[in-house]
């Protein structure tokens, strides 16, 4: 998990402040507000999980399994490559 001021950091530098974020309910998120035009956190339900984000665990899962297979050695900098 990464630090509030590690999060709110990355959104000022890389997110326009006219931007509307939705977010988990994470405490590390609880300053982006300060920095865009809306933040809305929220909590989905366990039961509703599979009705509002229907694949993200597929991909989540299948991203987690190519990394670790192929490219396990791979270096920090170029992870993004990678991923894109």
């Amino acid at each position: 998990m990464r630090s509030a001021e590690t999060i709110t950091n990355k959104v000022k530098e890389q997110v326009e402040n006219t931007a509307d974020l939705t977010t988990d309910d994470s405490t590390s998120y609880k300053k982006l507000k300060e920095h865009v035009h809306s933040h809305k956190a929220s909590v989905i339900p366990k039961e509703e999980i599979e009705k509002v984000l229907p694949w993200v665990h597929t991909a989540i899962s299948n991203a987690k399994r190519q990394l670790l297979g192929a490219y396990y050695e791979i270096k920090p900098e170029y992870l993004q490559y990678y991923l894109n």
